[in-house]
Formats: structure tokens, sequence, C-alpha cells
């Protein structure tokens, strides 16, 4: 599976071979992702770097 057929599978969710982990968009798409899901430009960064945090790191872990 190609780089672009992965990226394509994750955002139609289909099944990949491996789940993509970087994205890198041109200035154009960046403001036509933060106009669709209604997220300031200046927020999507972070938003989107919340994604790639391992889960263990989202939530407390009480011994």
């Amino acid at each position: 599976m190609t780089k672009k057929e992965r990226m394509l599978a994750a955002i139609r969710r289909e099944p990949q071979d491996r789940i993509p982990t970087q994205i890198d968009f041109s200035p154009k798409m960046l403001d036509l992702v933060s106009s669709h899901y209604g997220v300031p430009l200046k927020n999507l960064n972070a938003l989107m770097t919340a994604f790639n945090e391992p889960a263990e790191s989202q939530y407390q872990i009480i011994p």
C-alpha cells in the first residue's frame, strides 16, 4: 500500500496495512481542514498532535 493509498483509506475509515503517523498539508488544505472541522487554524496543530499521543498518556494511571 502506498502512502497515498494508506492516507485515503484512513480518511475513508477503511482498513490499512498500518496507521498513518504523519500528515503534511499544504496551506490551502490546512484552511479547508480547519473550516471543515470548525477549528481555528491556530488550534489545529495542537488538536492533531493530541490524536497522535499514546492512549496511556491521555489518562491518569492510578497504581
